[in-house]
């Protein structure tokens, strides 16, 4: 149902998604079932593979190169990993570095910047839509904790959609030594489904990586109306 590429621009790799309006067979549980109306044009999908480390400003580079491979290869839509932007050392680091998704001003009044502003600037100069596989947003609920975002811009720039990771992934092997807590630095969103409409893709989910382990999300997305899920 998806069409892969094999023409892949440095870490672009393009891919075609059917036309909206049908859903996946293998994503959903409903049938895919084809009208018999001629198909608009396939849209082009670009997918964005980062190494992302603790400089935002290399990090943001990368994204922005990844954004131009995108836009000169005929992709209307870039995906952008979890973790796109920073991947802290520590805790710590992770809530230190964490910003603000909606506009705010620092003490002397001035705009800030940071993330979602260079992001916004890349997805206008590239006439893109973006999908910002998630970020630590800084949170307001006084807590030493972040929410991991993910966040869909429209090629003006302008936030089309905004989901808050719910299903966080704390695994405990003790005999393997392994103890991760996502828990210990996020803050899980609300419960719900998160719809981005009239995207090239049609009407898309947004949900984020350890999410994919609980399938009663997706099908509340697919009941919904979405056409298609990211999964970053």
């Amino acid at each position: 149902m998806v069409a892969v590429s094999s023409r892949a621009a440095g870490a672009v790799a393009s891919a075609y998604v059917r036309r909206p309006g049908h859903r996946l067979a293998c994503f959903f549980r409903r049938a895919f079932s084809d009208s018999g109306d001629v198909p608009p044009p396939l849209a082009r999908v670009a997918l964005a593979q980062v190494r992302s480390t603790t400089n935002k400003t290399e990090n943001m580079a990368a994204v922005s190169n990844c954004a131009a491979l995108a836009s000169a290869g005929g992709a209307s839509f870039l995906c952008l990993p979890e973790c796109f932007a920073f991947m802290g050392q520590s805790a710590k680091e992770t809530v230190e570095e964490a910003e603000d998704i909606f506009p705010s001003r620092a003490p002397d009044g001035a705009p800030r910047t940071g993330i979602i502003d260079a992001l916004r600037s890349v997805a206008f100069e590239h006439n893109l839509w973006i999908s910002a596989g998630g970020m630590h947003e800084r949170t307001a609920c006084g807590e030493e904790k972040v929410f991991n975002t993910h966040f869909v811009l429209r090629p003006d720039g302008s936030l089309a959609g905004l989901y808050r990771k719910v299903n966080l992934y704390d695994v405990s092997i003790p005999h393997r030594g392994i103890d991760l807590r996502e828990s210990a630095t996020t803050v899980p969103g609300s419960l719900g489904t998160v719809l981005v409409r009239d995207t090239p893709l049609g009407t898309v989910g947004l949900t984020i990586s350890n999410d994919v382990r609980f399938s009663e999300m997706y099908s509340a997305l697919a009941d919904a109306g979405a056409d298609c899920v990211l999964v970053p």
